[in-house]
């Protein structure tokens, strides 16, 4: 997420949440035989706003739990399942 995304979710109280996320972890390379640790980067210091190496569904998952949580809004899903068995 942008440095300017990651500000606005400061702003209600949702930053930490998504730094929860990640782990601490901003960028990690492993060995592919073993899966030995090569290096990791961590990416969050306490009390800097910074950007956050969050997958897009993951951090919609945590606005769309927070909205249900506070009461904000309603979300309707409306799925449909074809003959074939797959959702659409």
């Amino acid at each position: 997420m942008s440095l300017n995304a990651a500000r606005i979710l400061d702003k209600i109280g949702l930053f930490d949440r998504a730094h929860e996320i990640t782990g601490n972890v901003w960028l990690s390379f492993r060995r592919n035989d073993t899966g030995d640790e090569i290096v990791t980067i961590r990416e969050y210091e306490e009390g800097i706003v910074m950007q956050a190496p969050v997958h897009q569904a993951e951090f919609l998952e945590l606005l769309v739990r927070e909205i249900q949580a506070c009461g904000a809004s309603t979300l309707h899903i409306k799925l449909t399942v074809s003959e074939s068995g797959g959702n659409q």
